[in-house]
């Protein structure tokens, strides 16, 4: 068997996401700004010589919804590079493949996209398949919405539009963002907070820009989530939290994705850090539970191979 090789890959946050519509295929049109930050997921890999796929989880955020077979993106888009290089006459293509979770899923942090796309440039590397990144972007595309960006954003930024598979690659966030992050231990699924979007949605403005010099006085201001307000309104268990970042919007609370995760920016640890432990401590004086929480920086790349 051959050495293990590694690929890091970063959870995502939505600084602004607006819904432009609903398309004739069924999708939305969207336009929106994304980061990756140092959260992530860790993948690992080797090439066992027959095959065969291997495909194990772990990890702290590891939960029973993950599942460990071709329901999970980062299985199919290893079992399309296996498949794509025995067609170009590769004739051993097994993989063992690791997945060590950090992300929490459900979340709104494109935890499984970026996985996807980490399995895929993994696979790509371990078998020596040499697809090209022609053929990875458009696999990458067709997994999922989320996971073009991770495979484009290479600064860890970018504008994206359609469905979220144009990319527009943007500069770097600033290194002096600190973010604090909780993921509330909520259920709000996708389908059905998109389904609960009510046309026509008010323009949202510009990202914040950047290197704002944001205090927990002058915290950064909300660009905006279209899914909020729809998510915040058919969740239940949302309820109570909506409540609670109402009292604190003076934190500049915002939701990522469709949820559950919510971020506010600042630009000092400390202020990060405070916003995060008051609206902790509000929550566990209410009874409400979270998954995650934590202070986390802009990571400044997409997935990428680490060794």
């Amino acid at each position: 068997m051959t050495t293990w090789r590694r690929a890091v890959a970063p959870a995502k946050l939505n600084l602004r996401l607006e819904v432009l519509g609903k398309r004739p295929d069924g999708f939305h049109e969207l336009d929106t700004d994304l980061i990756t930050i140092d959260l992530a997921d860790e993948l690992r890999a080797r090439a066992t010589g027959g095959d065969e796929l291997r495909f194990t989880l772990g990890g702290p955020a590891l939960t029973t919804d993950v599942p460990a077979d071709e329901r999970n993106l980062a299985f199919r888009a290893a079992r399309l590079v296996q498949h794509e290089a025995r067609a170009r006459g590769a004739s051993r293509v097994g993989l063992e493949l690791e997945l060590t979770k950090q992300v929490p899923s459900r979340a709104g942090l494109g935890g499984a996209s970026s996985d996807a796309v980490a399995a895929l440039v993994l696979a790509d590397a371990v078998l020596d398949a040499r697809l090209g990144g022609a053929w990875l972007g458009e696999r990458a595309a067709e997994l999922g919405s989320d996971c073009r960006f991770f495979f484009d954003a290479h600064s860890g930024r970018a504008r994206c539009t359609g469905r979220g598979e144009v990319v527009r690659p943007l500069d770097a966030p600033p290194s002096d963002w600190w973010i604090a992050l909780v993921t509330p231990d909520v259920a709000c699924p996708t389908p059905l907070v998109f389904g609960a979007l009510r046309f026509p949605l008010p323009a949202l403005p510009e990202s914040a820009p950047l290197g704002a010099g944001w205090t927990a006085e002058r915290p950064a201001p909300r660009a905006g989530n279209h899914l909020q307000e729809a998510a915040f309104r058919v969740c239940p268990d949302f309820a109570p939290w909506s409540a609670l970042l109402a009292a604190q919007s003076g934190a500049g609370w915002q939701l990522t994705g469709s949820g559950s995760s919510v971020f506010a920016l600042f630009c000092a640890r400390d202020d990060a850090r405070a916003a995060l432990e008051t609206l902790c401590k509000d929550a566990r004086d209410r009874g409400l539970k979270s998954r995650f929480e934590s202070v986390v920086r802009p990571a400044g790349h997409g997935v990428r191979l680490a060794d």
